[in-house]
């Protein structure tokens, strides 16, 4: 299909459309939208603006960056999101390898405790004091659950199972 096509399609429809009815102020931005992509040139947008088919020029442009704005606001939570799990998952991850190290089998079972204080983690490679405090977050009602009263090696594990195991939606 080519450019011109297109161009006629969307004019004839948006044509009729106004002939029939006379308030399309959200069809105009649908118009203006298809003609935007579809490579309508500043002195036919005037035009067919001048006709009453679409908005101007320059609204188009508007409507264009308020929706890529709204689109990256969207992009930029999940972004954080993925992060912000990826982090917490280094984090706990680094802690347990430093901090807990694996048992032989002949050494005796005992309650392991983890120091997540600030002055111990500031050496670590993925120490980051929102990441830190967004572990916090996360390990105090798994702290609670498991009736814990210090950062245990079960508790650590369990906030590591619980990042890893959220699933987190891919963004569309």
């Amino acid at each position: 299909m080519g450019l011109e096509i297109i161009n006629t399609v969307a004019l004839t429809t948006a044509t009729v459309a106004r002939q029939t009815f006379k308030n399309l102020s959200p069809f105009h931005y649908r118009v203006s939208t298809v003609l935007s992509h579809s490579g309508v040139s500043f002195d036919g947008a005037v035009l067919l603006n001048k006709l009453g088919v679409c908005m101007s020029p320059q609204r188009m442009v508007n409507l264009q960056r308020k929706m890529g704005r709204d689109h990256d606001a969207k992009l930029q939570m999940w972004k954080r999101e993925v992060k912000e799990n990826e982090s917490a998952c280094k984090l706990l991850q680094e802690v347990v390898s430093k901090q807990l190290p694996q048992l032989a089998e002949d050494d005796m079972e005992l309650n392991r405790t983890v120091d997540l204080s600030e002055e111990s983690l500031q050496q670590y490679r993925f120490y980051n004091k929102d990441v830190l405090s967004f572990c916090l977050t996360l390990i105090k009602p798994i702290k609670d659950q498991l009736n814990e009263c210090e950062m245990t090696e079960d508790v650590i594990k369990t906030a590591l199972d619980v990042l890893t195991g959220q699933e987190i939606p891919y963004y569309k």
